[in-house]
């Protein structure tokens, strides 16, 4: 694949595409569908068992998973039907742009901000430890 054709709006843009993707990326792409399901239904099982601070993670992880496949899915199958203007070059890169973007999202969600609402948690605990109790 030529990736300078990436930057040409005439070949990103065209409304009809003769070729279709190629196998070795056709399979790729149906593997990471596949596997953002897989990640999607086992987030699903972790959300039940820990409702704990992680929580709103999984939840995040729930639905890139399941909006990332079913998106990149119809983008696919329009690309291999050659649907006009629904299968251009274009959406499958915005595609690709924004499930890296969302990518990112939860890697700095999970690595960074939740430790810091662990923390804030675990010192609110602490905090709150010493102070008087309500009597009933």
């Amino acid at each position: 694949m030529d990736i300078t054709k990436l930057f040409d709006w005439s070949y990103l843009f065209r409304a009809y595409t003769f070729e279709t993707l190629s196998t070795p990326f056709r399979v790729a792409l149906y593997g990471f569908c596949v596997l953002a399901i897989v990640v999607a239904i086992l987030a699903q099982r972790q959300l039940a068992k820990n409702p704990g601070f992680k929580k709103s993670f999984y939840k995040k992880l729930v639905s890139f998973g399941w909006s990332t496949s079913i998106v990149g899915l119809f983008f696919i199958v329009f690309r291999e039907t050659r649907a006009m203007y629904l299968g251009a070059r274009l959406w499958l890169l915005l595609w690709a742009i924004g499930v890296l973007a969302w990518l990112i999202y939860l890697l700095f969600y999970h690595f960074i901000t939740l430790p810091k609402i662990k923390k804030q948690k675990e010192e609110n605990a602490e905090f709150n430890k010493w102070l008087p109790k309500a009597k009933k």
